[in-house]
């Protein structure tokens, strides 16, 4: 499950700019696929980040600060495609990974349970024959 949604990016940019960012025919149509793949890139740097702290993918319901997250670099990645990224969608790229580094170690809260922590107890078990010598049965030769 992706963390936000074309309807999403499509609040956060006038219909005819995604059109243009996405549509490769030149036409006035947003390409679903290509906004998809971009959201599918930025959650896959959301759960590299989140999954230092959390189990990933973060279950639902998305806290809405990864959502915001999400949206935010899914922009930035499809200006990239085009152009370079304005100023206003750069910092908020930037803004996004600060405070996914932040959650990364552990300085920011989700608000959602962590992901449990490994076990510090190694348990060896061992499965073979019965041990043949032992110390009394080499007594004594």
């Amino acid at each position: 499950m992706a963390y936000c949604t074309q309807t999403d990016i499509e609040n956060a940019l006038p219909p005819l700019e995604l059109a243009r960012l996405t549509d490769d025919l030149a036409g006035d149509t947003t390409a679903t696929a290509i906004v998809a793949a971009k959201i599918a890139e930025a959650d896959s740097v959301i759960d590299a980040h989140v999954g230092k702290q959390y189990a990933v993918p973060v279950a639902p319901p998305v806290p809405a600060l990864l959502t915001k997250f999400s949206v935010d670099i899914s922009i930035k990645y499809l200006y990239e495609r085009r152009e370079v990224v304005p100023p206003t969608r750069q910092k908020a790229f930037e803004d996004a990974m600060k405070l996914l580094e932040e959650i990364k170690v552990g300085g920011l809260s989700l608000g959602v349970e962590p992901a449990p922590a490994p076990s510090s107890e190694v348990q060896a078990q061992y499965s073979g024959p019965a041990q043949v010598f032992t110390r009394d049965t080499l007594e004594g030769t």
